[in-house]
């Protein structure tokens, strides 16, 4: 896996942990609509970096 590659998931992967934060503390403080937007992309981040790393094992691969 390229350096880049790696670079963009662990950064991807930060997102989905802060977001993970900002979702707790929406629903604690009773926003579920905000939070429900949070955990959308939070969905979309993780299936970005699902997709990354199998194009970077298949480029390993070729």
């Amino acid at each position: 896996m390229s350096h880049s590659a790696t670079a963009l998931i662990r950064r991807a992967e930060t997102q989905i942990a802060l977001a993970s934060i900002a979702v707790h503390h929406l629903r604690t403080g009773g926003n579920d609509q905000d939070a429900n937007y949070v955990v959308a992309l939070i969905r979309a981040h993780s299936s970005a970096i699902k997709q990354l790393k199998r194009l970077t094992e298949n480029e390993v691969e070729t």
